[in-house]
Formats: C-alpha cells, structure tokens, sequence
C-alpha cells in the first residue's frame, strides 16, 4: 500500500490539546477543498509505502505522530498507517478538515476535525456523520475570523454538548475580541492560537 506523501518532518504541535508536545508530522498530499485561510506549501508529493512511512517517522524518536494535510482522509492507506504506527508505540493523531466520515481513523487516538465556519469559503459543508463518531477525547475546531463565525461555532457546540473537545482559534491568531466574547458568554470551549506560528517553526 502506498500513500501520496508531501512531507515527514519533526516540530513543535501548535494546535489543540496535544500543543507544545514535540511531534513527527506525516503531512499528506491532496486535498478536497480550498479555505480562504490554507497556509499549507505544497513540496513535491512522492509515493511511499506506509511502512516507509512510519519507519521515518519512529525514526525521530518522539512519542507523538500527526497525520495530516491536505487532507489526509482522502487515501485509503491512511487507516493502515495509523495501525503501524500504534504498533510503534506512537501516539497517533489525525487532523482533518472536517468534510469527510471519520470513521476510517477511528483507531487513532486522537481526532482533531475541524468545522469549517462561513468565514472559510468552503465548497464542501461538515459531513454531519462525524457528530455522531467524534469521542469524548476528540477536538472540534472552529478557525474564527469575527463575529458571525464566532456565533456559528456557538451553535454548533450548543447543538452539541458534551459531545468532544471544543477550540477555537482566531484567524491569523489575530485575537481581537474572541476572548472577550468567550468570557462574556463562558461558551464551553478552549481558546486555542496557533503556538508554531508564533515560536518561527513549520
């Protein structure tokens, strides 16, 4: 089985609840929709085998590995590299953005899914599947460019409580008045900026 793989890299996790942690990246190549904000640069998109491609990233020597994007839920190998890389004893997480059923990455052991708001230009909506997959211990996160987003992901987690983890992040990690509105309405969700951004690493 081979996998379309853009990057492997080791970093510093900026987002979400594993932030700060040091983390082999798999990013791979692909992806299904265009944000307005995508930061990602694409390098050449080599084939590798997943076994190549856990081999690399173990060889790091780190606890955590993030498989992402692009979106990495479009290649079908990518269930397969999440297995043998839990057989490396790596803790795994999947980020995507949200479009696809999750349920082929269930056996990861973290979810980070991202609900694309408005402010996204998104062609493709949320799959809405993925409400009734995500797990406690998974994150939804909401990228907040002003005020109409912020109050979308207010109804999203309200329509869902309880139902995982939820962030949510400025655009551009331009905090303006995100917090204040959090704190005003003590909305159950952590305030999340982009960590790797602000350190100078990928």
């Amino acid at each position: 089985m081979e996998l379309q793989v853009a990057e492997i890299f080791k970093s510093i996790q900026g987002e979400g609840t594993l932030q700060g942690e040091v983390t082999a990246f798999i990013r791979l190549g692909g992806c299904n929709i265009h944000c307005a904000w995508c930061d990602t640069q694409w390098p050449t998109v080599v084939a590798m085998s997943v076994d190549e491609v856990a081999a690399r990233a173990a060889a790091f020597g780190v606890r955590f590995a993030c498989i992402t994007g692009g979106e990495p839920l479009l290649q079908k190998p990518t269930s397969a590299l999440i297995d043998v890389l839990k057989r490396r004893r790596l803790f795994v997480s999947v980020e995507t953005n949200g479009t696809l059923s999750v349920e082929a990455a269930l056996s990861a052991d973290l979810l980070s899914v991202d609900y694309k708001l408005q402010g996204a230009h998104a062609e493709t909506a949320f799959c809405p599947k993925n409400f009734d997959l995500l797990r406690a211990s998974d994150e939804l996160k909401f990228v907040v460019s002003d005020r109409p987003d912020y109050e979308e992901a207010c109804r999203v987690i309200e329509a869902h409580p309880g139902l995982c983890k939820f962030l949510m992040s400025p655009r551009n990690n331009d905090l303006g008045s995100l917090p204040s509105w959090m704190l005003s309405d003590a909305i159950p969700a952590r305030l999340s900026v982009q960590l790797h951004k602000m350190i100078g690493v990928e």
